[in-house]
């Protein structure tokens, strides 16, 4: 994975209301992070699942998509950015 520098691993946000302080992300997370531009309207997270740090450090980049289904289970919008 190191050698191909062309693997990009995905990562799981379980969404809900953040819990204490916030979360303490690694570097390797930090590096692949995105500030919010609406912090009021992002959806937040209370725990990310990220990949195993051995791979995630020589991964080229990290990426996720959560969607969240209407009340009648369709989806009908996407969310590009969530808040820790």
């Amino acid at each position: 994975m190191a050698e191909s520098k062309k693997v990009i691993l995905p990562l799981f946000f379980a969404l809900g209301n953040p819990v204490g302080g916030g979360m303490k992300l690694p570097d390797y997370l930090k590096l692949n992070s995105l500030a919010a531009s609406s912090p009021g309207q992002a959806i937040t997270a209370r725990e990310i699942v990220p990949p195993i740090s051995d791979f995630a450090k020589n991964a080229l980049a990290l990426g996720h998509i959560n969607v969240v289904a209407d009340s009648d289970g369709t989806i009908r919008t996407e969310t590009p950015a969530g808040q820790l």
